[in-house]
């Protein structure tokens, strides 16, 4: 699920086209790790989590650029230190998605004119 709350808005000033920008959005995200992680190993309780899915929200604000913006996590359910790496890894994979999906936005943005 994606809330999102959007202002942009194209300036002209001093002769340059200026496209600026600010919003925020929220996206809620599951995790449900793989037992073993990566590597595949067998882990001391890996079974206790096999089923456990993780879950919370990613909350941006003040985003003005791909790189520039307020990113918090929530979870409903806080991994156990035996998940908290791949959690954390597979959270990192879908900030780097969400950057990539703003720097996508900036240049579609770019092309817009008065």
């Amino acid at each position: 699920t994606l809330t999102l709350t959007l202002a942009p808005t194209l300036a002209p000033t001093l002769g340059v086209l200026r496209h600026a920008f600010d919003y925020s959005f929220e996206a809620e995200w599951e995790v449900k790790p793989l037992p073993g992680g990566a590597e595949g190993g067998a882990e001391e309780g890996a079974a206790d989590v096999a089923d456990t899915v993780y879950s919370g929200r990613l909350k941006y604000s003040d985003v003005t650029a791909a790189e520039s913006a307020d990113v918090s996590t929530t979870y409903k359910k806080r991994p156990s230190e035996l998940v908290a790496p791949r959690v954390t890894d597979a959270l990192a994979e879908l900030k780097a998605a969400v950057a990539e999906a703003v720097r996508g936005f900036e240049a579609q943005l770019r092309t817009k004119s008065i």
